[in-house]
């Protein structure tokens, strides 16, 4: 018995796993240096449009050890902003942006971690208006996020982001006589839920 017990231990210390020889099972692989991925979010916000707004994102990143970066598209559904409450006069705001995120996202841990610069424009549309019209304005923001992966399968992930972004410069819009009817907020705040296919 002694001697079978022996014969499945290497000579470097290792227990095989029974009279095949083989080795036992081995823990889980060492994240590799390089992986990349992309993902899709379904998102929520608050700040840049008026009131809860609802949109998307496609996402791709490249990680290089535990720095990763990220390039972003973000689009969001219209919003209504209206001149007086429970009536017809509205001004319908979109927005569209690209995102480039620079930030912290080890391979053996699911937490990340960003800072991010965004460019892209706000539409908007008024309707039922005096003076109804498109106009259009810039949004360039900072933010800063950070977002939880959970392993569904082998490539595949479960993630939960949250971030929040200033614009640098809030859009306004505004009737004919100058009355403003819409401004962005001093920050949104975003929340999202989707799923990531990446190679770790």
């Amino acid at each position: 018995m002694i001697a079978r017990i022996a014969a499945e231990i290497d000579p470097a210390g290792e227990l095989r796993a029974g009279p095949g020889g083989a080795r036992a099972a081995a823990g889980p692989a060492a994240p590799r240096f390089w992986a990349t991925g992309v993902r899709t979010l379904g998102l929520s916000s608050i700040g840049a449009l008026p009131g809860v707004s609802v949109g998307g994102e496609l996402s791709g990143y490249v990680r290089a050890g535990w720095l990763i970066g990220e390039l972003a598209a973000i689009g969001w559904l219209d919003s209504a902003s209206y001149l007086q409450i429970g009536g017809p006069a509205r001004i319908d705001v979109g927005l569209r942006l690209a995102a480039l995120r620079i930030g912290w996202g080890p391979g053996d841990l699911p937490l990340r971690a960003w800072l991010a610069g965004e460019l892209g424009s706000l539409h908007g549309e008024g309707f039922a208006l005096e003076d109804a019209r498109a106009g259009t304005g810039r949004w360039i923001a900072v933010g800063t996020g950070f977002a939880v992966a959970w392993p569904m399968f082998t490539h595949a992930r479960l993630v939960g982001v949250i971030e929040l972004a200033a614009p640098v410069v809030r859009a306004r819009f505004v009737l004919q006589d100058g009355s403003e009817i819409y401004r962005t907020g001093p920050v949104t705040v975003r929340s999202g839920l989707g799923v990531e296919i990446g190679w770790r």
